[in-house]
């Protein structure tokens, strides 16, 4: 995601927001880190993932993490 979208880019951001179909792929690489950067990427999802979701948008998210380990990140 980091080499798609900075995660300060919020145009870029916002407009996954609208797509009629998203899929993150390989959720938790980018983000399991505790530097800055993840913490701005890991935000970012959060954020597209609930204007999805209150938007009723379809998301599909693949991660070969488990949910307990992207829990406590």
């Amino acid at each position: 995601m980091r080499s798609s979208f900075a995660p300060g880019d919020k145009v870029r951001w916002s407009s996954l927001s609208r797509w009629g179909l998203l899929v993150l792929d390989e959720v938790g690489l980018d983000v399991n880190h505790d530097d800055s950067e993840s913490m701005k990427t890991r935000k970012a999802i959060v954020e597209v993932v609930r204007r999805r979701y209150e938007a009723q948008l379809p998301t599909i998210i693949t991660t070969n993490f488990s949910f307990d380990s992207l829990n406590r990140n």
